[in-house]
């Protein structure tokens, strides 16, 4: 008998996206072309595919990949249905994926997998970034703001429900909170003395102070992206002056080989 996978992978798709189409095609090409390398159930959320018609127009156009589908209601954003999703799964390890993910490489869920096993980490993730919303919202920490992005990350679920247990999710000043403020997932995961990985194509994971030079998220021609999405894709489509203006908010001074953060030598946000 085979056994059951012990990782979920859930991919979101919005009905009021009017892209979902186009969204779930990238996706799924992207899926069939690059091997996981790692057993796993695959969720498709359906947010917002509140009608019959709706969720069988969704049902042929996943045909070809087999998964799970789960409707969810619309309301939460992203990390919302992620939110709900974990709770009707049974698989004790997930991979949350957004409607603008692409994958890029084989084994890209088997990196994720064994970085995550790697010694005192809690939390890893396909792109980080050390960008603040600080300048347009002071409640947000300031530059430089340490965080993974909610897209293309993993957790074991045991983990996510116990860092989660205060979070609701109403707006999207609230899921930017959760992604990037000063209780984000990543400080939440950090506060219990765990830590947070970026990881690249080539399988390595990346602390806190590498992030800037990891050929990653907003960096160079990003070669080393595991997983990319609208952000990702938007940057590659710049000229060089206006990936500059992007690659300095999403890490300023740091992209200097010469200037270290030295995160692990700061003293970790308290949380609660």
């Amino acid at each position: 008998m085979t056994p059951s996978p012990t990782i979920a992978v859930v991919f979101l798709l919005r009905w009021e996206d009017a892209g979902w189409r186009a969204h779930a095609r990238r996706f799924l090409a992207s899926y069939a072309a690059f091997d996981a390398g790692v057993g796993h159930r695959l969720y498709i959320a359906l947010k917002g595919f509140d009608t019959e018609a709706a969720v069988a127009e969704a049902a042929v156009l996943c045909a070809a990949v087999p998964h799970v589908p789960v409707v969810v209601e619309e309301a939460g954003r992203d990390i919302g249905a992620y939110l709900t999703m974990s709770r009707r799964i049974d698989e004790p390890r997930v991979c949350f994926l957004n409607s603008h993910s692409q994958i890029l490489c084989d084994g890209w869920l088997l990196k994720l997998d064994r970085n995550l096993d790697a010694p005192g980490v809690g939390l890893v993730g396909a792109t980080g970034s050390y960008e603040s919303l600080h300048v347009i919202d002071p409640d947000f920490p300031a530059f430089p703001n340490p965080h993974l992005r909610t897209n293309g990350f993993m957790l074991d679920v045991a983990l996510l429900h116990a860092i989660t247990a205060d979070v609701a999710i109403e707006g999207r000043r609230d899921a930017f909170m959760f992604e990037s403020g000063a209780l984000s997932m990543t400080n939440r995961v950090l506060a219990r003395d765990l830590r947070v990985l970026t990881v690249g194509r080539n399988g390595r994971g990346y602390d806190i102070d590498w992030w800037p030079w990891s050929d990653g998220f907003r960096q160079g021609r990003q070669t080393n992206l595991l997983v990319g999405d609208n952000q990702t894709r938007h940057f590659d489509a710049l000229q060089r002056p206006e990936r500059d203006l992007l690659a300095g908010q999403s890490w300023g001074v740091y992209r200097s080989r010469s200037t270290l953060p030295g995160w692990r030598t700061q003293k970790r946000p308290a949380i609660g």
